[in-house]
């Protein structure tokens, strides 16, 4: 399924009112669905990128009410991350390709084969291309969610305390930071990384967004 499918199946669902499949129980109090109903729905604008192409996407998000607890909560689906208006394949891609690539740049990875990324809606948005800026401050966000890779973690020793994570050195070019401060929070990116492709490979699953949207 393309993003746009994704993103127009799960608008579908939300102005139907209907539960998304995934959403098994409340996020807050762990109460069956059957005590969720459909609070409001939030507008959110999406972006993401297609060869050189950022392309813009109008869309809602469903605010969930508890009757149990009493609370409403945002469910993100899994295309998206809390915050952030650019899809989550993208932003996870470009900050992969950052941190594993010891010589590139913010600048050159906000590009697709050497071309310069732009949006599509170009006299609609004030910034026309895709800044190395943007991929600067997905990291600075990916890097916050240490509660994300500690739960994480703590589930893959559940399932296989063995597992080669739990000795894993990461390393960091010197290239990519001037000061200790950044030089450790692009670790903790990488090493949350790490945590997704290992956690992908046991449970099938993804730690995106749901745990960032409920540790993060």
């Amino acid at each position: 399924m393309s993003i746009i499918e994704e993103i127009e199946t799960h608008e579908k669902q939300v102005r139907s009112g209907l539960i998304p499949d995934v959403l098994k129980f409340c996020e807050l109090c762990n109460e069956s669905l059957n005590s969720l109903k459909l609070h409001e729905a939030r507008f959110r604008v999406f972006y993401y990128i297609v060869d050189c192409y950022v392309y813009k996407k109008e869309s809602w998000l469903g605010r969930w009410r508890c009757t149990a607890c009493k609370k409403t909560f945002t469910y993100y689906p899994e295309y998206c991350l809390p915050y952030k208006r650019y899809v989550k394949a993208d932003i996870l891609k470009y900050c992969s390709t950052y941190l594993n690539n010891a010589e590139i740049s913010y600048a050159s990875v906000a590009k697709d084969n050497f071309n310069v990324i732009v949006h599509k809606d170009v006299e609609e948005t004030k910034q026309c291309t895709l800044s190395g800026t943007s991929i600067w401050r997905w990291l600075s966000f990916l890097c916050t969610l240490s509660k994300v890779e500690q739960k994480g973690l703590q589930l893959i020793r559940e399932k296989s305390s063995e597992c080669q994570i739990f000795r894993e050195v990461y390393t960091i070019s010197k290239l990519k930071y001037r000061t200790l401060k950044r030089k450790n929070q692009l670790l903790q990116a990488l090493k949350l990384f790490k945590v997704e492709e290992v956690f992908k490979e046991i449970f099938s699953s993804t730690i995106f967004p749901k745990f960032a949207t409920l540790y993060g």
